[in-house]
């Protein structure tokens, strides 16, 4: 498994385990989620990686982007899953098939109506590092 693969499993089974809501791995099902009306979701997908390795080591830092949608009037519903998400992640300890995450920690946060004007779209980047297990 790439270690894109396995980082974003690892992200999806701890915020499946820990939120209450639906929990979806790529933007396509976004679509289906809305045609089916089930909402509140979160979506996992937007990443991208940057080498950084060490001597011994491979390594990699990543920015992992959770996006969650909303249909309640409001922000709150939006705002009350985003501190989910960040209870959930930032700082965790978080298991990696072939690696070590030395570092999960939150950049980012807002939340916003979309162009529809019902729902509600929170967007949250993490910064991760990985170290290759030895």
């Amino acid at each position: 498994m790439s270690y894109a693969a396995a980082l974003q499993t690892a992200i999806f089974a701890r915020l499946d385990a820990e939120l209450s809501v639906q929990v979806v791995a790529y933007h396509e099902q976004v679509a289906d989620a809305a045609r089916d009306d089930k909402f509140p979701v979160v979506l996992i997908g937007d990443d991208s990686f940057t080498q950084n390795n060490s001597d011994d080591r491979r390594g990699f830092s990543a920015t992992v982007t959770v996006h969650t949608f909303t249909r309640e009037r409001g922000y709150a519903e939006v705002k009350l899953i985003q501190g989910q998400i960040y209870d959930a992640l930032d700082r965790f300890a978080l298991s990696v098939l072939g690696y070590g995450v030395t570092m999960i920690d939150q950049e980012y946060s807002e939340a916003t109506r979309e162009a529809d004007n019902l729902t509600v779209h929170g967007v949250q980047r993490f910064r991760v590092l990985l170290r290759e297990a030895v």
